[in-house]
């Protein structure tokens, strides 16, 4: 009877830091995945850009965004051109937080229709 292979993730640390974040991740991965990622880091760092990191910086940017509840995501141009003509129809200003996050937006056209 042959044994059967368990499979065991790798580990891969990753640290993120800025003016409102500082966590440290854990991210299980495949030990075939996590190899290819580091020789694809060394052949960055070699390549004749120096070692563009944008497409990475793009993908990381796309996988927080997926990550975030839909009231902290950006609004749309639609919601927020939607949103500047019924402040500008009524004289009034969107707040700063609408227009980072969705959530606060719909809040603030909401209390515009209420008001009529």
């Amino acid at each position: 009877m042959s044994e059967v292979a368990h499979y065991h993730p790798s580990q891969l640390n990753l640290g993120l830091k800025g003016a409102d974040i500082d966590v440290e991740l854990q991210v299980a991965i495949p030990a075939s995945t996590l190899g290819a990622f580091a020789r694809q880091v060394e052949r960055r760092k070699k390549s004749a850009s120096g070692g563009d990191w944008a497409e990475l910086s793009a993908a990381f940017r796309a996988a927080i965004q997926r990550v975030l509840d839909d009231d902290l995501k950006e609004p749309t141009d639609r919601e927020l051109r939607d949103a500047a003509r019924w402040a500008r129809e009524r004289g009034l200003a969107i707040p700063l937080d609408a227009i980072c996050y969705r959530g606060a937006l719909r809040s603030f056209v909401d209390s515009i229709k209420r008001r009529g």
